[in-house]
């Protein structure tokens, strides 16, 4: 929430992500990043379902045609029938979001139970408890309620991407 998932990430923006890394963490962390973005386009693709706060958006980590370029290209993943794009806007305030971030991953019926991921300083956390990602599930559910729909987020990316470019 507190940055542009890395499923939705170009290759510019990651590389400037991860610049303040070693080259070496930085060069795998980017060659892991843009193979899982692949996935969203595979034939059987990866579903995703995205929560980003705006200032996630709005955060200059690149020059402004990387950053433009990212937002377009958000606007662009966020067409595909398996993905689902939703910007929580400045207008929200504070949330339970802006705690930490974290993922949900939902597996097919009869395979593993349903996993969660929290981001922390170090990493992050792996949750394998129903309670926990019931906890987590309700988060989210909470959070897209405040979020803008499909059709607004990428109205609000268009206006931030022309903004940026300015």
């Amino acid at each position: 929430m507190t940055s542009v998932p890395g499923l939705l990430q170009t290759e510019d923006y990651a590389a400037a992500f991860f610049a303040k890394s070693g080259t070496r963490e930085r060069n795998r962390n980017l060659n892991v990043r843009m193979h899982r973005t692949k996935r969203l386009r595979e034939e059987d693709p990866l579903v995703l379902h995205a929560l980003i706060d705006e200032t996630a958006l709005t955060r200059r980590i690149a020059k402004s045609s990387v950053v433009v370029a990212q937002l377009l290209h958000i606007i662009e993943i966020s067409e595909l029938d398996n993905v689902t794009v939703q910007v929580i806007p400045d207008a929200a305030g504070a949330h339970e979001g802006l705690r930490r971030a974290f993922s949900i991953l939902t597996f097919p019926p009869d395979t593993i139970d349903d996993l969660g991921y929290v981001d922390h300083a170090g990493g992050n956390l792996q949750l394998v408890k129903a309670p926990q990602v019931a906890e987590l599930a309700r988060r989210f559910a909470n959070l897209s309620k405040i979020a803008l729909g499909e059709q607004e987020s990428r109205e609000l990316l268009l206006k931030l991407a022309d903004h940026v470019s300015t």
